[in-house]
């Protein structure tokens, strides 16, 4: 009786593959870096410390299949978590979906906020928006900016300011102001030839991911309005 030693092994070989597969560091990526694609954390809405670089899915279906389909991004299909280097202060939260026999659509709803500098911190939950389209070409998917990402209202919102906390609506209200502030001046720079000269304010020393993040939303959003992003498994 038994499976015996070379059955035992496969055995513990196919259980170390499916234990490596569930892993949270399956992503995908775009292959200039730029994007990234994984699971959403679960407890996503209290954990502020589960910070991720990448998209991920909500870890439906078999772990194995992300092995086997190689290249597969169809198995990130539920809740979705979008960053980027670019955008260091952000984490998008979204739904990827089925919308064709080789298509898919990532619907952007939410998006975290956190900077943080020496004497204090910024952290927040807004609306968000913005539709990307994945279509698959033989083993290969590619993606286009239906819709433009974007921030909406703040609807949670917390800041220390040395000794100082601000929380329930008067933080949420700072962080607003602030993105607000931020999203203004990056708009500005944007639109200026070679940018403004002067960015050392208090605003922008203070959160400096943020205004970082926001001035590079607006260069993602015109660079996947111009082109197609290849993805492909991420090998980190």
């Amino acid at each position: 009786m038994g499976l015996g030693i070379g059955g035992l092994v496969c055995f513990y070989m196919i259980l170390l593959s499916c234990s490596t597969l569930s892993s949270s560091d399956t992503r995908f990526q775009d292959t200039g870096n730029r994007i990234q694609i994984r699971r959403a954390p679960v407890n996503q809405r209290k954990d502020f410390s589960c910070w991720f670089l990448g998209l991920t899915s909500d870890g439906r279906g078999p772990a194995l299949s992300l092995r086997v389909s190689m290249g597969d991004l169809e198995s990130l299909s539920g809740e979705v978590e979008l960053t980027s280097p670019l955008l260091p202060a952000f984490r998008f939260l979204g739904t990827l979906s089925r919308s064709g026999p080789a298509e898919l659509l990532l619907q952007i709803h939410s998006v975290r906020i956190f900077d943080n500098w020496n004497n204090g911190w910024t952290e927040g939950e807004a609306d968000a928006f913005g539709t990307l389209i994945f279509r698959r070409e033989y083993l290969r998917w590619w993606a286009n900016l239906r819709d433009p990402l974007g921030i909406g209202e703040v609807r949670f919102g917390e800041v220390r300011y040395f000794d100082r906390y601000y929380r329930g609506e008067e933080g949420t209200r700072r962080v607003q102001v602030r993105v607000q502030r931020h999203l203004a001046r990056a708009t500005q720079e944007v639109s200026m030839e070679g940018g403004l000269k002067n960015t050392s304010d208090t605003d922008v020393e203070e959160t400096p991911r943020l205004f970082l993040s926001l001035l590079n939303l607006s260069r993602i959003n015109q660079q996947l309005g111009k082109e197609e992003l290849q993805f492909v498994p991420s090998e980190d």
